[in-house]
């Protein structure tokens, strides 16, 4: 039986680190061509993600101010010009920085909470992934906001994703379309809430106090439903 030649890319989901192996058929010229073209595309990807996730990591134990050139090229050993060979410039990785943080504080949580079946249970992941995200310096990210016109515009759009997502959540429990949306306002000022004033809290705390105000409101609209039978 030939040996098939693959590119394997595993990822170690938990830790946030890939490993790549190979396996190329001595035998198979193609393969030789093609593996270095894909091994650098791979590592240039896993390097870039580097200069993000590091990003936030400077964020949550130093603050914004130490987003810097020189003090991400410190902090993960690398050159200034490794730095320019994925960002053009400070401005760019900070809008490459807010697209991450999109993508997996946001869009990452509602593709989950999709795959519940019902209201409820969407609004209970969305709970469970927040409370467990990796990166924890949204309180940091919104106040880098009031003087960075970048990062401003980014929160101003991840609000209006999650605001406009609850608010569909809610409709789906049985709310009305502006009722829904209070609801939702309600439900997500206690998340921001809790960044500012509760930041040391533990996973099991910051669920049970978002499963409190979600009981909350599914008690009311069970007596609402009561009360338009009587």
């Amino acid at each position: 039986m030939k040996v098939l030649p693959a590119l394997i890319v595993a990822q170690d989901i938990s830790d946030d680190i890939m490993y790549i192996s190979h396996a190329v058929n001595p035998h198979t010229s193609y393969m030789k061509k093609l593996y270095p073209h894909f091994l650098r595309y791979y590592m240039k990807k896993l390097e870039k993600k580097a200069w993000l996730v590091s990003g936030f990591q400077i964020i949550e134990e130093e603050g914004v101010v130490s987003i810097t050139i020189e003090r991400l090229c410190t902090r993960l050993n690398l050159t200034k010009g490794s730095f320019y060979h994925h960002f053009k410039n400070i401005e760019g990785y900070v809008k490459a920085l807010m697209d991450f943080w999109l993508e997996e504080n946001t869009l990452m949580f509602m593709e989950q909470a999709d795959a519940m079946k019902t209201a409820k249970e969407k609004l209970q992941a969305l709970v469970r992934l927040s409370a467990s995200s990796e990166y924890r310096c949204e309180s940091r990210i919104r106040g880098w906001g009031y003087m960075n016109g970048i990062v401003r515009e980014y929160v101003k759009r991840v609000d209006d994703l999650r605001l406009n997502y609850l608010e569909g959540v809610n409709r789906d429990c049985g709310y009305e379309p502006d009722y829904a949306r209070k609801v939702a306002t309600i439900q997500y000022a206690l998340l921001i809430g809790l960044q500012h004033i509760y930041s040391q809290r533990t996973d099991e705390e910051y669920a049970e106090l978002q499963n409190i105000v979600i009981d909350k409101f599914d008690t009311m609209l069970v007596d609402d439903e009561k009360q338009a039978y009587t």
